[in-house]
């Protein structure tokens, strides 16, 4: 979130949204949804399946941008070096955001939404 700001304060607006949505929405939004699917398929919820549905194919989808924040600071992280704009550092928190990209995209490759309709498929039905 600090690089962020600092782009915003260096009036990079653009890039401070790609970033933030690349680098803070959508793996938050992945670990939610994907807590939400594991939670439901546990307790056998059959609450709001097609919602679970669409959102998993959502992030199925968003997931192959994963890495769009990546190319955007690979780009133009030497261009804002030159002009002395701005300085990136790289902080202890990259591990763990390395971790976090991974494990979602591994988490959501691995996970069949067919799971979420298995309650509904057992329950009887008039």
């Amino acid at each position: 979130m600090t690089g962020v700001m600092k782009l915003i304060d260096a009036h990079f607006l653009l890039f401070a949204a790609i970033i933030f949505v690349a680098s803070i929405l959508i793996p938050l939004l992945k670990l939610f949804s994907l807590s939400w699917f594991f939670i439901s398929v546990h307790f056998h919820s059959v609450k709001r399946l097609k919602l679970k549905t669409e959102t998993y194919r959502l992030i199925k989808t968003i997931g192959r941008w994963s890495h769009v924040d990546v190319f955007t600071v690979t780009v133009f992280l030497p261009l804002m070096h030159l002009s002395g704009l701005l300085a990136v550092y790289v902080g202890d928190a990259l591990p763990a955001f390395l971790a976090v990209v991974v494990l979602t995209m591994i988490a959501t490759e691995i996970f069949d939404p067919r799971a979420l309709w298995a309650a509904y498929l057992m329950e009887p039905h008039e």
